[in-house]
């Protein structure tokens, strides 16, 4: 009986770590989230300028990024502008939480949900520009 259950618990563990893959291109992190779907987890903390990419290629398999992940750009001393492609979906709570050099980022019109507190203490945001699609802000 308990290597039953030992085989049942180590299949299920398998299963759940499988889902939460996570890798590594260039300054961002991405977590699977979906078979050909992820998110932005985290950004490399000296990034200045990102350009988030529509789709990222993993060992041979092309996701679409479509969420903008809680806390993924936390804190980043050094980040000025951000460009987010057609596809984000949803910009997660405090995703751009104070990157307080932080003066620029487009919002593309695919975007429906802006998190709690996503661009908390960004003083250095003059200028944004929320588009109709988004139908709902924390």
């Amino acid at each position: 009986m308990k290597k039953l259950v030992f085989v049942i618990c180590t299949i299920l563990c398998a299963n759940v770590v499988s889902a939460q893959e996570t890798f590594i291109i260039g300054d961002l992190t991405y977590k699977v989230i979906q078979e050909s779907q992820v998110e932005v987890t985290y950004c490399n903390l000296f990034a200045e300028s990102i350009i988030v990419p529509e789709k990222v290629t993993f060992e041979e398999k092309t996701y679409n990024v479509i969420y903008i992940g809680r806390e993924a750009f936390y804190k980043l001393p050094n980040l000025t502008s951000v460009k987010l492609p057609e596809g984000i979906v949803y910009i997660k709570d405090h995703a751009f939480y104070k990157c307080k050099n932080l003066t620029s980022i487009n919002i593309p019109n695919t975007i429906y949900k802006i998190g709690n507190s996503a661009f908390e203490g960004c003083s250095s945001l003059s200028d944004i520009t929320i588009p109709e699609s988004v139908t709902s802000i924390g």
